[in-house]
């Protein structure tokens, strides 16, 4: 499943950073911040069954990886990856640009075989909140919960 992730976050990125314009560099007031919170419910276990991913992968007009700050936590020259181990007895991550973008790509997806656990997730551009849901219930009866996000500078 981790390979499906994969495979659409790359796309995305690749279609969405192309451009007819490669001798054009965009101004400065195009890029844009990232802010991106995710909270998996402390009823989340690996052991009953569940299963949560999230990636996020994000370049800079020059194709560079974006720096990424995680719960304070610098990460350079890498794109976020978290699995269910990172959220194993529940957990919420905070997720920042820690410079400006010009394309980034996010995907959300968990299941479970077992008992019933609760996401949450909210993502900010440039301060704005773009997308969010709250309290949302994965159950073992319902399909693989996914969702896509990708969102590219001004032009």
């Amino acid at each position: 499943m981790k390979k499906l992730f994969y495979g659409l976050l790359a796309g995305v990125l690749l279609f969405s950073s192309c451009s007819d314009k490669d001798d054009e560099t965009p101004s400065v007031g195009t890029f844009k911040k990232a802010k991106i919170t995710i909270t998996v419910s402390d009823d989340f276990r690996k052991a009953d069954g569940d299963f949560f991913n999230t990636s996020v992968v994000a370049s800079n007009i020059t194709g560079n990886i974006s720096q990424w700050k995680v719960n304070d936590e610098t990460l350079k020259n890498q794109n976020v990856e978290l699995d269910t181990d990172d959220f194993e007895g529940g957990a919420t991550y905070v997720i920042q640009a820690d410079e400006p973008f010009y394309g980034l790509a996010i995907t959300l997806g968990g299941s479970t075989n077992g008992s019933t656990f609760h996401i949450s997730y909210k993502i900010e551009i440039d301060g704005k909140v773009e997308n969010s849901e709250e309290n949302v219930a994965i159950k073992a009866e319902d399909e693989i919960y996914t969702k896509g996000f990708s969102y590219t500078a001004d032009n």
